[in-house]
């Protein structure tokens, strides 16, 4: 297989084929093998000829983040690969990042404890907003919403507009439903469905937060009619201010980890900080549909790593965290796809028992998807050189960054591909690096 290949992945990752960097220089002429992030490669003397070159992660997609520092074998670095909406796990050992259902705070670990955590608010989570922030708007649809609270305590307040088409807003805390506004907007039919409204579509309701945690709650907003529009916004308990600012997505983001009692003593008992990097970009791989019949849209867009819609939303794809992806309408679900499959909604969907009944068939239909390609974003994948008196002493990578990394008397970063971030992969350099 060619070496240092690259790949793309159709949610946008690169991927890039393993191989092998000769120094000439060096008094005995031995191949390193260009390995992941996490081990500085020795040199070893392999059978190139019948060697199998293992792909490696190297980001793209917008939605991954990358441990930069190595600090030792038993603590993860390298990169890490968004699997779930707040789940991110490594390709070496058993190492995994998901945020945390109560506090917002990012946790990586192993299979037996938590490493090193981040501060809620370090990197942009769907699904997870600040209070006081702004905002949030959508249409037609339940949609669910993940507000940080803090800490604070106090009344808390929802404001509200659902205009003249009704839409409920409720508001779940610590489990228990705290707010619910019944149907706001003007009284009438809708789609067929006649509704009594509870109040105008403008208003506000609140409940007392009287403990420190849990530190959000779940905002849950009912647009079943067609037509509506809808928004609202969550204040901080007590009128505090927001626990946090999360960074705007589209840039890189770069942030520091604080180790905790059980990281420190995978590291000698010594704490450490991990320099961690987030990609950041928007990330919205298509889909399209093949169904038998013309009666649904042919595209859908990403909304989240594991929910596609189309616009406006009538239908819906989604992923449950068993890899089980259903295709739905407001209703009910129409067809299902099998298999743990996370992030790639692709295969084929057998009908449900409300599905042919939607059509209008007694028997089985089938529903093709194929997740469309996303193009990177703007970014280089390169190796790095470890170089002492002229040698190389080490090999690393691959990585990614927007910026090719300047050269130093140590480090010498060689580019195997270029991403425009418009489609267009590039690649650089293909095959065994001779360094001279």
């Amino acid at each position: 297989m060619p070496q240092f290949t690259i790949n793309r992945e159709p949610v946008g990752d690169v991927v890039v084929n393993t191989g092998y960097v000769v120094d000439l220089t060096a008094t005995t002429t031995n191949p390193l093998w260009v390995g992941n992030t996490s081990v500085i490669a020795a040199p070893i003397v392999p059978d190139i000829a019948s060697s199998v070159f293992a792909q490696r992660f190297a980001g793209g997609s917008g939605r991954n983040m990358i441990i930069e520092n190595v600090i030792d074998p038993s603590i993860p670095s390298g990169w890490m690969k968004q699997f779930k909406n707040q789940l991110w796990e490594s390709e070496d050992g058993p190492f995994k990042c998901e945020v945390n259902a109560d506090t917002g705070v990012l946790e990586f670990s192993d299979d037996a404890d938590t490493i090193f955590t981040a501060p809620a608010g370090s990197i942009p989570i769907y699904g997870r907003f600040e209070c006081s922030a702004y905002a949030y708007s959508g249409s037609i649809g339940t949609h669910e919403y993940i507000v940080d609270l803090g800490t604070a305590t106090g009344s808390t307040v929802l404001n509200f507009e659902a205009y003249s088409v009704p839409d409920i807003f409720k508001v779940e805390y610590n489990g228990v439903e705290v707010i619910n506004t019944g149907y706001r907007g003007d009284n009438g039919t809708y789609d067929g469905v006649p509704v009594t409204v509870a109040g105008p579509g403008a208003g506000s309701a609140s409940f007392n937060k009287t403990t420190a945690s849990p530190t959000w709650a779940k905002v849950i907003v009912e647009a079943p009619f067609t037509g509506t529009a809808w928004e609202f916004n969550l204040g901080c308990p007590g009128g505090a201010s927001p626990p946090y600012i999360p960074p705007y997505p589209g840039t890189r983001i770069t942030f520091t980890g604080t180790s905790t009692t059980y990281g420190n003593s995978l590291n000698g008992g010594t704490s450490f900080t991990p320099q961690i990097a987030y990609e950041n970009g928007w990330g919205n791989t298509s889909l399209s549909l093949y169904p038998d019949f013309g009666v649904f849209s042919t595209e859908f867009s990403q909304v989240s790593s594991q929910l596609w819609s189309d616009s406006p939303p009538l239908y819906a794809v989604s992923i449950d965290d068993a890899g089980t992806a259903s295709f739905y309408d407001h209703t009910d679900v129409i067809a299902i796809r099998e298999g743990l499959k996370l992030i790639d909604p692709s295969g084929t969907y057998v009908s449900t028992a409300y599905g042919k009944t939607l059509i209008g068939v007694t028997d089985d239909f089938s529903i093709d998807i194929q997740m469309n390609y996303t193009p990177p974003i703007n970014l280089y994948t390169y190796i790095v050189l470890d170089i002492a008196s002229g040698n190389v002493t080490g090999v690393r990578g691959p990585f990614s960054e927007p910026t090719l990394p300047a050269n130093t008397s140590t480090e010498k970063y060689i580019p195997i591909s270029y991403s425009d971030g418009a489609g267009i992969v590039n690649q650089i350099h293909e095959g065994t690096l001779f360094w001279k």
